[in-house]
């Protein structure tokens, strides 16, 4: 560490990414999420994992270190004002639920343009538009809007910019916590931007199919390019729209 100024600047940061994370999910921030945010938003961090972040943070108590008792690559991290439980694994209840991931038992699904907004960068400015009477959004790099809507800015600082090779586990919960600081932050609720159509079912009661242009849009764009297509498939594909 180059100076105390330096120390406190990560200790800063550190507090304010738990008691923020706290407060939108109610779960511990989990170690791994947490050092890919410090390594990402802070520069000359690297001696903050020379004995791992767990040590670094017990050297430097501004946050609770828990650990799930059975779960042991569960460790995460809550706000010093927080009365922990005899049984800890009672702070990780549903940590696949909040935010990451169901509202009671159905899987919570963004909509991927909503999604995508909070993954991939942008040169100027970028809105979210709401309209409250139709219940419909969409995205804007102005904050042109008509009568009765409102206009929500994405900063820059809203992006996870991940590395491309970031584990899924950790690229996802940390995409979902920027969304729910986001939410927290306009005083806007998750549903609005949820899939709608996300476990509905047809008249018949079948699940409705997931389209090959659906499912491509979900992929990564190293893994797109690595899928090679036969130019006369392309065609009978096309053809068949």
């Amino acid at each position: 560490m180059s100076n105390d100024s330096d120390l406190q600047q990560i200790l800063g940061f550190i507090k304010a990414s738990v008691d923020d994370y706290w407060a939108s999910a109610g779960i511990p921030l989990l170690l791994s999420s947490l050092g890919w945010s410090i390594r990402q938003k802070i520069d000359n961090s690297d001696v903050v994992f020379e004995n791992g972040l767990k040590r670094f943070l017990l050297d430097h108590p501004v946050v609770q270190v828990v650990t799930h008792p059975t779960v042991i690559q569960k460790v995460g991290a809550v706000p010093l004002g927080i009365t922990l439980p005899e049984d800890i694994s009672e702070l990780f209840r549903d940590s696949d639920r909040s935010p990451v991931n169901t509202v009671g038992t159905k899987p919570r699904m963004y909509s991927q343009d909503f999604w995508n907004s909070f993954v991939y960068g942008f040169p100027n400015k970028r809105f979210v538009i709401l309209d409250p009477h139709s219940d419909t959004w969409r995205i804007s790099e102005t904050d042109i809007t008509t009568e009765g809507q409102k206009a929500y800015e994405i900063i820059h600082s809203d992006i996870v910019a991940l590395p491309r090779e970031t584990p899924m586990s950790v690229k996802v919960p940390a995409v979902h916590g920027a969304i729910s600081n986001w939410l927290a932050r306009n005083g806007l609720n998750r549903e609005t931007f949820e899939n709608r159509l996300a476990g509905r079912t047809t008249a018949k009661g079948e699940q409705p199919r997931l389209t090959l242009e659906a499912a491509f849009s979900k992929l990564d764009p190293v893994d797109l390019s690595r899928i090679s297509i036969p130019l006369d498939l392309v065609q009978k594909i096309l053809s068949r729209r």
